[in-house]
């Protein structure tokens, strides 16, 4: 008998029996429940998860309701985990000694809800945290808040997790709010992290890991790294480790949207923590990207006041990994970190900082490169702006044994292991990685405090042609960024503007068109009108151009008015005299000035010539243009008829004619 014939059997006998395959339920849990009995009765709830848990079938959903609940539950089922309010519904284990249930797995670490295997998991509505203030000067606290391995499927959402540390001190890289994956207890399915605050963890705040293990995190906030951590004997006032927001490592893929990461900083002095790459050893991330899987994202992010915002390091693959439209301020070393190989940024606002970004190698053979705007289109350019030091730093650093590697130390301990691991497979033979490399279009770099580009010595490349640097002139001129630049470096033609970066292949051009039209005769003492036409025909900005025109001191009354079209401004509407003097305050491209000139000519016959003429700002290669027109003023001979008596004149020339061939007739 097939397997189906037999399923369909035992399905039969099991509705003629009166029975039927159990549905999904709701349980309850209260800290004024008792473990007994199914807890599907809201009145007669369970005293714990665990229990509840041990009575759920797959699909239920266990109701927590307020209070803290002194558990830490092990979770093997599909179930939801509903709690009264982030607020309110409290799961905070003691020490790991004083847990209830089996033990944690495996046995030298600690969770505090541990979901293993093939399962779909929802936790919401509730904090996982380990009690304030408990520091204890030995044992193993839960260095896990929420932990999903083995293939288990998880959603967080509108949670708090916090205080999430070990109970060492410096170099411990272990104590981490939210985890998907590990080495040993393999990957994560599909993990949904959202809507959450996740603040005081000791070492990572979010963490995606190993290829299989598919995230999405959005929308959370994740503060204070390290600030859980216990400190000589007590409640910390320093933070002691390099701790990171949210990390994807490892193979694993990640869309990471929509967070705020603040405050992930490392106190220790130099040499164990600082922005010094030649010599300090570690430094924090707001994001840690570090060999993450295909179709890692991470976009409309605010990161601020971190070590470092974002880093990202790939040394054993090629993927590249896309940073778009995220908000990077006010960190204390840099905004973006591209280590061995290849970060993307598009539209990305980098404010601040020690350095912009730093693309830079430790002897890898992977190249590091980073592409700003690989589009090359005004939407997606790049902000790079008041950088204390450089915009943008290239650094190729020969790798010296327990320094300037700063990454090990970023990661968990097992994270790190692989990394120490895959740096030293990934070392080019000659020890010295190849040069990193910097390239893109249609971006600006401004107001930096030493150098928009620095190079120096030659470490590296930056192919930084059609960017903005502050002045159309281009990095190290006048009003425009300084820049340390190596004889390998592009950074010409320059972008002329910040609006659509227009680049032309020779460099920054203006090119200022303009006519004069006006009467070619005239009588004299009549009354004449000129209209010079002044157009910006790019692709620079033309504020500053200057308009003249003198009009010939013979002709008298002149007065002038100035209209302005496709967003260019008059200085003055209107004025008087022969001498026109008027600057073009903004004069952008496709930007259109019409001067109408009215003035009256001398009453003795001649000819009058009126030359109009616009001086284009101080860019290279623009040229002053003008534009004549003349007029001839002479005495007319005949009588002057209007247009109407001429064709009565003719008519009646064409009647006398017709009579006349009549009276022939006749």
């Amino acid at each position: 008998m097939s397997r189906i014939h037999l399923g369909l059997i035992c399905v039969v006998g099991l509705f003629a029996l009166g029975l039927t395959p159990a549905a999904a339920q709701t349980r309850f849990v209260a800290t004024t429940g008792a473990d007994s009995g199914t807890c599907v009765n809201v009145g007669s709830p369970c005293r714990t998860i665990q229990y509840a848990h041990g009575q759920a079938i797959n699909s239920d959903t266990i109701n927590i309701a307020a209070g803290t609940y002194s558990e830490a539950p092990r979770i093997t089922k599909s179930v939801t985990l509903n709690g009264a309010g982030a607020p309110s519904t409290i799961i905070a284990p003691q020490l790991v000694n004083q847990l209830p249930g089996p033990p944690p797995t495996p046995a030298n670490s600690s969770v505090i809800i541990d979901i293993t295997g093939a399962v779909t998991v929802t936790i919401q509505n509730l904090t996982v945290r380990f009690p304030s203030g408990q520091y204890p000067a030995g044992g193993v606290s839960p260095i896990n808040g929420i932990w999903a391995t083995g293939g288990a499927n998880l959603t967080v959402r509108s949670s708090t997790v916090t205080e999430i540390h070990d109970a060492d001190v410096s170099g411990v890289q272990t104590g981490n709010c939210i985890r998907a994956g590990s080495t040993d207890r393999g990957p994560a399915g599909t993990v949904l992290i959202e809507n959450n605050t996740i603040s005081r963890c000791q070492k990572t705040g979010i963490i995606a890991d190993r290829a299989g293990t598919v995230a999405t995190i959005q929308g959370n906030t994740v503060i204070d790294g390290g600030l859980g951590e216990r400190n000589s004997g007590g409640p910390r006032t320093q933070t002691v480790i390099a701790p990171n927001g949210v990390q994807v490592s490892s193979g694993a893929s990640a869309a990471v949207n929509n967070n705020t990461v603040r405050r992930m900083q490392c106190e220790l002095p130099t040499p164990q923590c600082g922005g010094n790459i030649d010599n300090d050893v570690s430094t924090a991330s707001g994001i840690l990207l570090f060999n993450v899987g295909a179709g890692t994202v991470v976009t409309n992010n605010t990161v601020e006041t971190s070590d470092d915002a974002v880093a990202a390091f790939n040394p054993a693959g090629a993927i590249p990994v896309p940073l778009t439209a995220n908000t990077l301020r006010n960190n204390r070393w840099r905004n973006v970190v591209g280590y061995s190989g290849t970060v993307v940024l598009s539209g990305n606002t980098l404010d601040g900082a020690q350095h912009g970004v730093l693309a830079v190698g430790f002897g890898e053979a992977r190249q590091a490169i980073v592409d700003l705007n690989p589009a090359n289109t005004a939407a997606n350019a790049n902000i790079i702006r008041n950088a204390s030091i450089n915009a943008i730093w290239i650094r190729n650093v020969r790798p010296t044994p327990g320094r300037n590697q700063q990454l090990p130390l970023s990661l968990d301990a097992e994270s790190a292991a692989a990394l120490a691991a895959a740096h030293l497979a990934a070392q080019a033979p000659t020890g010295l990685s190849p040069g990193p490399l910097v390239r893109g279009s249609s971006n600006q770099f401004i107001t930096s405090g030493v150098a928009g580009l620095d190079n120096q010595p030659d470490e590296g490349t930056g192919n930084l042609a059609c960017n903005w640097w502050g002045a159309a002139t281009g990095p190290g001129t006048a009003g425009a960024n300084p820049a340390l630049i190596s004889p390998g470096d592009t950074v010409s033609p320059f972008a002329i503007n910040n609006v659509n970066y227009a680049c032309p292949p020779g460099g920054p051009m203006l090119a200022v068109g303009i006519t004069k039209t006006g009467p070619a005769t005239a009588a004299p003492g009549a009354q004449i009108t000129w209209i010079v036409t002044i157009t910006n025909n790019g692709p620079a900005d033309g504020a500053g151009s200057v308009f003249t025109d003198p009009v010939p001191a013979v002709i008298t009354n002149v007065t002038w008015t100035c209209a302005a079209s496709n967003g260019a401004l008059c200085a003055n509407p209107a004025g008087s005299g022969n001498n026109i003097n008027q600057p073009l305050p903004v004069f952008p491209p496709g930007g259109q000035l019409i001067y109408t000139i009215v003035g009256t000519l001398p009453a003795t016959p001649g000819q009058y010539i009126n030359v109009a003429t616009v001086t284009p700002s101080a860019i290279p290669g623009a040229v002053a243009v003008s534009a004549t027109a003349v007029t001839a003023a002479a005495a007319v001979a005949i009588d002057t008829l209007s247009s109407f008596g001429w064709l009565l004149l003719l008519l009646g020339l064409a009647i006398i004619g017709v009579l006349a061939l009549r009276q022939r007739a006749a």
